[in-house]
C-alpha cells in the first residue's frame, strides 16, 4: 500500500499516488479461539511443568518418552460440527487442542502474555489456581470458518509506522455461538467416565463484569469471550487468490501475481480466500512450493 497498490481511497486518503486499485488488506479473517475451560485435577506433578524442564531434557535426551515428546504440549486434537451446521458435509465448524496444563503451568510469565492477559486480571481470574497444587487441564477452542471479516490498514505514509489492525473478533454472532459449542463439547470430554479417575473440577473464571450470569452458564461463556478470546494467528485473505479479471475482491491472479504486475508475486497465507479448516503452515507451505514451481516454470528450468 505504501508503493501505491492497495484500495484507491485509503491510498488518497493518506497522499500516497495510486498504481493499481486494489483490495490490499481487506477480507481477513482469522482463527478465533479461547484457551478455556481450564479444570484442576486430582493429582500433582504430572502435568507440564517449567520445573521440570530440566529432568524431562535430560530423561529426552537419553531416553525418549517424556513430557518434551509431546508437540507443543498439545495431547488430543478434535473436531466438531454446531447442530444446523452450514459447512458441506464433513467440514468441521470448530476444533479442540488439549494439553496437561494451564495459564498458570509457566507461573503467568509466557502464554497469558501472548495472550494480552494483564497482570491485574491473570492475578483476578487465575490467582487461586496458581496458589494449589494442583495439577491442571486446559483446552484451546477454536473457531475454524469464521464469518466475522476483518482488515489491516496503514496509519500514515511512513514506513517505519506500524500497521494497523482491526481483527473483528467475535463480530459476527454465528462465530459466538459456534465457539460455546465447542466449549460444551470439551466439557463433555472433561466429564466422560475415563477423566472420572482424575476428579476434574471446572475452574470458574471471576471475571467482574460477567458475574451477574450464572458460573457456567450459556450467558456466562459468551461475556467471558468478550475478555479472553484471542487470535490464533491464523490471519489469510488480506491477499485473495483468484481469477485475473470479473472478481473485484482479488489481489492476486492463480499464478499468485499481483494482477497488473507479472514480476510480483505474493506467496505466504494471505492468498488463501478463506480460513482453512485447520492450521495454516502446512497451506502456507503448499502455497511457497506453488510460486516456486511457477517461477522455475517462468525461467524454462
Amino acid at each position: 500500500m505504501l508503493s501505491g497498490v492497495g484500495p484507491a481511497a485509503t491510498l488518497a486518503t493518506h497522499s500516497i499516488s495510486l498504481i493499481a486499485d486494489l483490495p490490499v488488506g481487506q477480507y481477513m479473517t482469522d482463527h478465533i479461539s479461547i484457551f478455556q475451560p481450564t479444570y484442576t485435577t486430582n493429582t500433582t506433578g504430572k502435568d507440564i511443568s517449567f520445573d521440570s524442564l530440566i529432568s524431562d531434557y535430560f530423561s529426552w535426551a537419553f531416553g525418549g518418552g517424556t513430557k518434551l515428546c509431546i508437540p507443543h504440549a498439545v495431547e488430543l486434537v478434535g473436531f466438531g460440527r454446531v447442530p444446523g451446521s452450514t459447512q458441506p458435509a464433513g467440514v468441521p465448524d470448530y476444533e479442540f487442542m488439549f494439553t496437561a496444563s494451564s495459564y498458570v503451568t509457566d507461573s503467568g510469565n509466557y502464554q497469558r502474555k501472548n495472550h494480552r492477559i494483564t497482570d491485574s486480571y491473570y492475578s483476578s481470574l487465575f490467582g487461586s489456581l496458581a496458589a494449589m497444587n494442583n495439577d491442571t487441564m486446559s483446552v484451546a477452542c477454536m473457531v475454524l470458518h469464521p464469518k466475522a471479516v476483518g482488515y489491516v490498514t496503514i496509519h500514515d505514509n511512513n514506513p517505519a509506522s506500524a500497521p494497523k489492525i482491526h481483527p473483528n473478533i467475535l463480530g459476527h454472532a454465528d462465530d459466538i455461538e459456534v465457539l460455546l459449542e465447542c466449549v460444551r463439547h470439551a466439557q463433555k470430554i472433561f466429564n466422560s467416565n475415563p477423566m472420572k479417575k482424575y476428579a476434574p473440577q471446572l475452574h470458574h473464571l471471576n471475571i467482574a463484569e460477567c458475574n451477574a450470569y450464572a458460573p457456567d452458564s450459556d450467558p456466562y461463556w459468551i461475556c467471558a469471550f468478550k475478555y479472553l478470546a484471542t487470535s490464533m494467528y491464523h490471519m489469510v485473505g488480506t491477499c485473495r487468490m483468484g481469477p485475473a479479471t470479473g472478481d473485484p475482491t482479488t489481489v492476486v491472479t492463480q499464478d499468485l501475481k499481483v494482477k497488473g504486475f507479472p514480476n510480483l508475486r505474493v506467496a505466504d497465507g494471505s492468498v488463501l480466500r478463506y480460513s482453512v479448516s485447520g492450521h495454516t503452515a502446512a497451506p502456507t507451505m503448499m502455497v511457497a512450493e506453488k510460486a516456486a514451481t511457477k517461477i522455475k516454470a517462468d525461467h524454462g528450468l
